[in-house]
């Protein structure tokens, strides 16, 4: 998958993924090598759906603080824009998020591990979230004819 890191802006921290609304924050290699305790489990991925035209430096606060929960854990965050829903039609969409489904899927179908990660969270910020979460679903859904599992 073709990335860049961007380098302008309060997302700089995170990997653009081009042509999509989906950015990733990985974990550091010094994190990953860190002593977590076996009783702590973090997800193996966390889903950050945002809000309709979010300024990037209110997500970081979002990012900032599931990395500060979930060390191990890497975030794909999916960004919400008017665009996506008032120009565009589903299909087109589906077509933007294929890359961010190929992500979940990677984290998910992993044969489970001894690490400390396990499970998938999802954060659906108000209504544009809700709506790239339920497009994802969708798609996930399609794609691999299983539902996601959810832990409440």
């Amino acid at each position: 998958m073709d990335t860049q890191t961007l380098d302008t802006g309060s997302l700089r921290e995170l990997i653009h993924i081009p042509k999509t609304p989906c950015y990733l924050y990985p974990v550091q290699l010094s994190v990953k090598a860190m002593d977590i305790p076996r009783n702590c489990k973090n997800p193996q991925l966390i889903l950050l759906c945002s809000w309709t035209d979010a300024a990037p430096r209110h997500i970081m606060k979002y990012m900032h603080a599931y990395r500060n929960l979930y060390p191990t854990s890497p975030i794909l965050l999916v960004r919400t824009s008017s665009s996506d829903f008032f120009l565009n039609s589903e299909r087109a969409l589906q077509q933007r998020l294929e890359p961010a489904i190929r992500i979940i899927r990677a984290h998910l179908e992993d044969e489970p591990s001894s690490g400390p990660n396990e499970g998938f969270l999802a954060h659906a910020l108000s209504n544009g979230g809700s709506g790239h979460l339920t497009c994802l679903a969708r798609q996930y859904h399609a794609t691999t004819g299983q539902i996601g599992r959810a832990h409440v």
